[in-house]
């Protein structure tokens, strides 16, 4: 998840709905509710530790982005956000808890985007 506009300051790579300050009015709830267990921070879980400052996060297929973000679909896709798809080495990136993916994004390469459902 990626938004057209937005790029994360230092890495110039599309920024994702956690890394845009402010977050678009739509959103402002979306990151309280995913502040739980069935949205780990890296840090919480222990497949993945922490973020490295050329790391960003990912998940893993359409169905883990889906459920990550269930409900709020919608309000994403209004607010500027595009499912970008990327390829990685295996060993430059980590898989934990729910499909989230810790990644270096200088050894990823961008293939496209998915369209929204029903688009």
């Amino acid at each position: 998840m990626e938004h057209r506009e937005h790029t994360i300051d230092g890495l110039g790579c599309p920024a994702g709905p956690y890394r845009i300050d402010p977050l678009p009015k739509a959103l402002d709830q979306m990151g309280w509710e995913h502040a739980d267990d069935d949205h780990p921070i890296p840090q919480w879980d222990p497949k993945l530790y922490t973020v490295q400052p050329s790391e960003v996060c990912g998940l893993d297929s359409l169905e883990s982005l889906r459920a990550w973000f269930d409900g709020w679909i919608d309000a994403l896709r209004d607010s500027g956000f595009v499912i970008g798809l990327y390829e990685v080495p295996t060993d430059k990136a980590r898989i934990g808890k729910r499909g989230q993916v810790v990644m270096s994004y200088l050894d990823a390469e961008r293939v496209g985007t998915e369209p929204w459902e029903g688009e």
